[in-house]
């Protein structure tokens, strides 16, 4: 009876074929156990050292060229620089499609090069392409501007700071001292502050008075340039100590602006306070940014719904955990 029970048990393992072989010998085997440990252990590092990314990580080299041409109308723009810079580039190998903006004074034209290209070499030959192709813009017409856009530079994350009682003016000087904390943060890049208004010292010029006094717009550009400056004329020397002389000084409040003297009628000075009205104070509004309350938020809403608003945009550096 035993006899014939091994030779049963060894019909059945001649049966097997190989996969059925190698899942008996390591049913038996004593290494399996460390062969799934090992496999868990694996698992557990690739899981932790794999980026989790929003985007996946490509390379799309890609860059904005930005052209100046003071005066000229959008249909000049788009006739004497973005067709002609559109088909200059158009036969640079490696260049997947062109497209150009025209505004007033200005045209911009985005480049983008194939996936996969180096970024390095695709922006060297952009650069190339359009120094040695100078001679073909109209004249009047500024320097290209070259700018490369980076899929880097996205931001990964937006924060935005409210306050209902807070100056739009205070809240931008707010989120900038926060986002020079954030900027410490190891793996980040580029950052902006979107919203607010920025400190300006705002110059009302009176058009009557000026005519009075015989002022022009150039006479009080041209003093405010001048006069707006830190030039280092030397060294004082004494006491031990060394110290570096500035000549003019750089203009920091509304008083300083409205005591320069701009020009002079009936041999007496005439100081810019005279034909304008100087103010310290925000900058002239163009754009608004609010943050408004919906229904899901559970906080204390204001009466209004709606607050004045700062947002601050954070990217990461190539390469870096956008999770982490």
């Amino acid at each position: 009876m035993a006899r014939e029970k091994h030779n049963g048990g060894q019909d059945s393992d001649n049966g097997l074929n190989l996969a059925g072989r190698t899942a008996r010998y390591f049913i038996d085997s004593k290494l399996t156990l460390l062969v799934m440990l090992f496999a868990f252990l694996a698992g557990v590092f690739a899981f932790l050292v794999t980026p989790r990314e929003e985007n996946p990580e490509i390379v799309v080299p890609a860059a904005n060229i930005i052209v100046q041409k003071p005066g000229a109308s959008p249909e000049e723009i788009q006739q004497l620089i973005i067709k002609p810079l559109e088909a200059i580039l158009q036969g640079l190998a490696g260049v997947d499609h062109t497209y150009g903006i025209a505004m007033n004074s200005m045209g911009v034209v985005s480049v983008q090069f194939k996936v996969g290209q180096n970024k390095e070499d695709s922006l060297v030959k952009l650069y190339d392409r359009i120094m040695s192709h100078l001679d073909q813009m109209p004249p009047g017409t500024l320097q290209p501007l070259v700018k490369p856009a980076d899929v880097d530079d996205v931001p990964i994350l937006t924060i935005a700071l409210s306050c209902p009682g807070a100056e739009d003016c205070q809240l931008r000087h707010v989120a900038n001292d926060v986002l020079e904390h954030l900027r410490r943060v190891e793996g980040t890049s580029l950052s902006y502050v979107h919203g607010g208004y920025r400190r300006a010292i705002n110059v009302s010029l009176d058009l009557g008075r000026m005519r009075a006094y015989n002022i022009a717009l150039s006479d009080i550009r041209r003093v405010v340039e001048a006069t707006n400056v830190d030039i280092p004329s030397g060294t004082f020397v004494g006491g031990n100590r060394v110290a570096t002389v500035q000549a003019g000084g750089a203009l920091k409040t509304a008083d300083d602006v409205g005591n320069l003297v701009v020009g002079l009628s009936a041999h007496r000075p005439v100081f810019l306070k005279q034909v304008a009205t100087v103010t310290d104070g925000p900058e002239e509004i163009e754009h608004v940014t609010r943050i408004g309350y919906g229904p899901a938020y559970a906080g204390q809403r204001p009466a209004d719904y709606e607050v004045p608003a700062v947002t601050l945009a954070i990217a990461k550096r190539a390469g870096t955990n956008a999770v982490t």
